[in-house]
């Protein structure tokens, strides 16, 4: 009996459980200078909101395009259909007429430029990484653009010529967008203006 005991002791002895490794801790490097300046962070930041600006923009101007061509069929439609033309206004009020057209002309053009894609930017800083796809396309060749990039790039640097770049392309779009709209302005009081006008004087 205590023989059995003694075996069914041994039986029910669980093994030692092997001691725990420790692993390494894989890290992930030593943190870049440049990601803990906060230049670089603000400028990632400013970039991204001159981004968000440059689409806000062109789709302010598409939709002017947009208005302003549905506006010119309308008109044009009911010239060519002989309900009414400007030769039918009063002689001395027409010049009032074709100056609002005129306008209209001049905004639609300056609209038009906003949404223009512009290649280069003259007067843009060059610094000697290529910092966009205008500076790339500007190698001769891939082995120039292959020894151009053989220099560490910095993201400063990419950041700064970014924003300066985008910064001057909003600017331009927004002075040409309100041109427009003060053409298109002009247009629509000179034309309102000389069709009031003509109605005493039709009668």
């Amino acid at each position: 009996m205590p023989t059995r005991q003694r075996r069914f002791s041994a039986l029910l002895r669980l093994p030692p459980s092997p001691a725990r490794k420790d692993f390494p801790s894989v890290s992930s490097g030593p943190s870049s200078p440049e990601a803990a300046d906060p230049t670089v962070s603000y400028l990632a930041d400013l970039l991204a909101d001159t981004r968000e600006e440059l689409s806000r923009v062109d789709s302010k101007a598409a939709l002017l395009l947009a208005a302003v061509g549905v506006i010119l069929g309308a008109l044009i439609a009911g010239s060519f259909g002989g309900h009414w033309t400007p030769l039918d206004l009063n002689y001395g009020i027409q010049w009032m007429w074709w100056l609002g057209v005129t306008a209209a002309a001049f905004g639609i053009l300056a609209i038009a430029a906003s949404v223009y894609p512009r290649i280069h930017q003259s007067g843009t800083p060059r610094p000697g990484v290529p910092t966009y796809y205008g500076d790339v396309a500007a190698y001769e060749n891939i082995e120039a653009f292959g020894q151009a990039i053989e220099k560490p790039p910095i993201s400063r640097g990419r950041l700064i010529n970014q924003t300066f770049v985008l910064s001057h392309i909003v600017q331009r779009k927004y002075v040409l967008l309100r041109r427009g709209l003060r053409f298109l302005l002009l247009a629509i009081s000179a034309c309102i203006l000389a069709a009031i006008i003509n109605i005493p004087l039709g009668r």
